[in-house]
This record gives C-alpha cells, sequence and structure tokens, in this order.
C-alpha cells in the first residue's frame, strides 16, 4: 500500500470516528442490550398498572377514568384520579398487539430511551465537544443504572424525557433563527409538544414556564408567535382538564397556607439534597459522596460559564425544573430527578473540557488526562458491579409470584361485581382482577372502620410482607368485623362484616 492509500485509509478512519454515524452505532448498541436487560415481570409500585389501565380502555372504547381504581382524597399521595394520557397513548398500540404482556410493554421506554439519546447526544450536545467527550457522555448517560432499572418499570417517566428535551431542542432551534424565518408552523409544532410534556407528566407544565422565561430574557416581549407557542400549549391543557378533570388530581397535594409551603419547600429541600449522592451509583458512601463532588465542580464551573458568556434555554430549564420540584407537591424520588441527569453530565464533561483548555504546559495537562481516565474508569466500574449485582440478584418480581397469582384468582372467583376492596396497591389490583380497589389511610380502630363505611368496603387485603401488625390486631380483637376467608404465605384476605357501633379496644 503505497503513502496515498494509507494516509486515504487514515482519513476514512478518522472520518469514521468523527462522524455521527459511530454515536448512531453506539446508540443503536444500547438499544440491543436495554432489550436484553428488561425483563417480563414487574414490582409492586402500582403506578404502571394505572397506565396500562388506561391504555387498555383506550383500545377497547372504555370511558378512560373508569380503571376500577378508587381515588381517595383523605389519601391524595397514593396517586391522582387518572393519569395524564399521552403515556397511554403510547402504550396503546401496544396493549392491542401483545395484551398485558410486561416485556412488550416495556419496549415503549426502550424505544423513547434511545431516541432521548440521539436527540440529546447529536442534536442538542455542542458540536464543538470533542467526540471522545460525546461517546463519555453517552456511556454516562446511556449505561447508567438508573435509567436501566427506570427501563423494567413501565411509567412515563423516559418517554416524557425524550418529548422534554425534543421540546427544549426546538425552543434552543427557534431561538437562534430570525424573526422572519421563525415560521407560524414551528411554533404550533413547539406549543403542541409543551401540551404532550404536559400531557405525559404533569410537572411538564414547567416547560411552559421556561418558554415564558426563555422569550423575555432574549427580547424583553412576546411576539405574535410566542403567543401561538402560548395559546397552542394552552388550548391543549384546558381540553384535558376539561376532558380528563382526574389528571389534576396532583394538585389535592398543594399546601393550601404559606407555614404548610415553607415546611414543604424545608423538607423537600432536605430530602433532594439526600437524595443527590444517588445520582452516582457507588455502594461506599464515602466514596459516592467524593465521586459527586468531582462531578460537581465541573459542572459549576461549566453552567457558571454559560451564563456569563451566552445562556441557553437548558440553563433556564435546570434552574426553572429544579425549582418546580420544591415546589411540586407529589415526592417520587430519584424520577422526578431523571430530566435533570442528562444535563448534569453534559455540564460535567464541559467543565472537564473548558479545564483542559486553560491548561497550556504538556505535561500537566497528559497528566490530568490520566487522573481523569482513571477516575471515569472508576466510575464505570461501578455501572459494572451495579449490574452485576442486578443481574445476579434479579429483583422479585411480586406481580408474577404464584402466591400474588393466587390473591387475584381468589377476588376474581370470589368478589362480585360492585364489591369494593382495600389494598394498600389498590391500582394493580383492579388492573389484574377487575375489582374496585381503594387505599385508605392508617388510624385508630374506629376511624379506619368509618373510612371502610364511607368506601362501602366488603374485603379487606392485607399484604404479610408490609405493616400487617395493627390488621392482626384488629382481626383478633373484632373477629366478627374480619373474617378470614383467604389465607397464603403472602396475603391475608378478610370479609368485612359491619355489626353495631364501633369502639375502639
Amino acid at each position: 500500500m503505497n503513502s496515498e492509500s494509507k494516509a486515504s485509509a487514515t482519513h476514512r478512519i478518522s472520518a469514521f470516528f468523527c462522524s455521527d454515524f459511530l454515536l448512531i452505532l453506539l446508540i443503536s448498541i444500547l438499544l440491543l442490550f436495554y432489550l436484553a436487560f428488561i425483563n417480563g415481570g414487574h414490582n409492586w409500585g402500582d403506578d404502571f398498572a394505572m397506565y396500562i389501565a388506561h391504555a387498555r380502555n383506550i383500545v377497547t372504547g372504555k370511558a378512560y377514568i373508569d380503571t376500577g381504581y378508587i381515588y381517595n382524597p383523605g389519601f391524595p399521595e397514593l396517586g391522582p384520579q387518572a393519569y395524564p394520557p399521552i403515556f397511554p397513548l403510547i402504550l396503546s398500540p401496544l396493549i392491542a398487539l401483545f395484551g398485558l404482556n410486561l416485556w412488550a410493554l416495556k419496549l415503549a421506554g426502550v424505544v423513547s430511551l434511545s431516541l432521548f439519546l440521539y436527540v440529546f447526544l447529536i442534536k442538542i450536545a455542542p458540536h464543538r465537544l470533542p467526540r471522545v467527550f460525546r461517546i463519555l457522555l453517552l456511556l454516562l448517560i446511556g449505561l447508567h443504572p438508573f435509567f436501566g432499572e427506570m427501563l423494567n418499570n413501565i411509567l412515563s417517566d423516559i418517554p416524557f424525557l425524550l418529548i422534554c428535551y425534543t421540546t427544549l431542542y426546538l425552543f434552543q432551534f427557534r431561538s437562534n433563527q430570525t424573526e422572519r424565518s421563525n415560521n407560524v408552523g414551528l411554533n404550533m409544532l413547539i406549543g403542541f409538544l409543551i401540551y404532550l410534556s404536559y400531557g405525559t407528566r404533569s410537572i411538564g407544565l414547567s416547560l411552559l414556564a421556561v418558554f415564558f422565561l426563555y422569550e423575555w430574557m432574549l427580547k424583553r416581549r412576546f411576539s405574535k408567535k410566542s403567543w401561538i407557542v402560548i395559546g397552542v400549549s394552552a388550548v391543549g391543557i384546558i381540553i384535558q382538564s376539561i376532558l380528563l378533570p382526574g389528571t389534576g388530581s396532583y394538585f389535592d397535594q398543594i399546601p393550601h397556607t404559606i407555614p404548610e409551603a415553607l415546611n414543604a419547600w424545608q423538607s423537600l429541600s432536605r430530602i433532594y439534597l439526600g437524595l443527590l449522592p444517588k445520582i452516582i451509583p457507588i455502594s461506599v458512601l464515602i466514596n459516592q459522596k467524593i465521586v459527586l463532588i468531582a462531578f460537581f465542580i465541573p459542572a459549576i464551573a461549566a453552567f457558571i460559564n454559560k451564563m456569563i458568556h451566552r445562556i441557553t434555554v437548558y440553563e433556564v430549564f435546570f434552574l426553572v425544573y429544579s425549582f418546580s420540584l420544591l415546589l411540586w407537591p407529589s415526592f417520587q424520588g430519584l424520577r422526578l430527578l431523571l430530566p435533570l441527569i442528562p444535563l448534569f453530565f453534559l455540564y460535567t464533561v464541559e467543565g472537564i473540557q473548558l479545564a483542559l483548555t486553560v491548561i497550556t504546559n504538556n505535561t500537566v495537562k497528559n497528566f490530568s488526562i490520566v487522573v481523569i481516565t482513571c477516575f471515569f474508569v472508576f466510575v464505570f466500574y461501578n455501572y459494572y458491579v451495579t449490574y452485576s449485582h442486578i443481574l445476579q440478584n434479579p429483583s422479585t418480581s411480586d406481580i408474577t409470584k404464584s402466591s400474588t397469582n393466587e390473591l387475584f384468582n381468589f377476588v376474581r372467583q370470589k368478589v362480585s361485581n360492585g364489591e369494593t376492596c382495600v389494598f394498600y396497591k389498590p391500582r394493580a389490583l383492579a388492573l389484574f382482577t377487575g375489582c374496585r380497589s381503594v387505599a385508605i389511610e392508617s388510624g385508630s380502630y374506629c376511624d379506619v372502620i368509618h373510612r371502610l363505611k364511607d368506601f362501602d368496603a366488603k374485603y379487606y387485603i392485607v399484604d404479610l410482607r408490609e405493616n400487617s401488625e395493627i390488621w392482626s390486631e384488629y382481626a383478633q380483637s373484632a373477629p366478627d368485623t374480619f373474617e378470614l376467608v383467604f389465607k397464603n404465605i403472602d396475603y391475608q384476605v378478610f370479609r368485612i362484616h359491619y355489626r353495631g357501633k364501633c369502639l375502639d379496644f
């Protein structure tokens, strides 16, 4: 091979590694990994059951809100009367094709995460970011164990991530255009996507605040085309609230007084600060905190640099969404932090690049590169350890356990249509058995009896693995009221008989 051929081959190889094709190839490989990683079971967190029930109603033509779940205003933190409709719409073709196949329904999350990685790495990540940093960013996000864990849950979080960041990308694309080239169709699309974000997760309403704030920062006014965005999104939100009023039940949890709001804000601030180390999947807490600080320092440097030189919509989103979490009435752990994690990693990588460009001494720069490489090898080793633990100790699928199927069969056979069961996972029970189901808050014996009467409950189901002592006490002290009609290794079912006046014991 002559020197020109060698140079040409070297150029082609270099072009391949510097093209978006390599990133797309890596995303495709991650897609295959996700397909192999997801399983056909599910945990008891019964949010998923509500989404599936809504999707099934869409397919069968049944009333959207008629899921069998009875909303308890005294226990609003369990979940709203109905969930927003966009994720159930995404699930509905899978329900139509595969029925109640949990593995198949998880494909919605797998495809959404793969598309999100494409949007984030190829459309959003700055093109000036060297390819090696883009690959690093892809691996940090795409292999993050929490994202993998979310794929094994049929939830709206990953589809929301895709819709949210697609909307943000179009925000930024719109801001880079001249007023003349900023056409009506693009503004209508952005407005529609803002609604889709809200229609996927209610906290997507924060995108409307992001648009307001960013538009005002750029222009100090709202143009006619800005009002198209606002108008289209507002129409979608209003139509949803009229047709599906139960989707607003989250707001039942909003504090009603200023002291309550301040207490909630203070409590949520402490909780989220405590959750931050969990962004880094390292089992040893002190190592976790050290690595988190190592991520935070370059991330803060990059964020400040952007705020000084040219703020983008992504910084506005990061601030607005973070603030929204402290006001949002429903705490859901790391799930609500999920949309911030990709930007956090992007800022970290950009901060590292910024630091390396400042270093002029080659010896110092090379040493820094070695240290940074070792640091990320350690991080990815902990990714590997986490996945190994997950694969070697798979979480029990409560839904597919034989004891759970025995419970479901009993309820299907013995509970009459129209009779209400009380269970701490009412939406899952309603989905898999077809019975009406409600959850009630604990209290004194008489308080509980009154709540049971309020919902005309006929059966109470106890999960023996949870806090069942109080119900055992009730059953032993009031056998005439609570009649044991079913028992297996994990569950007890009591038939409720209301007799005379309630007296606390």
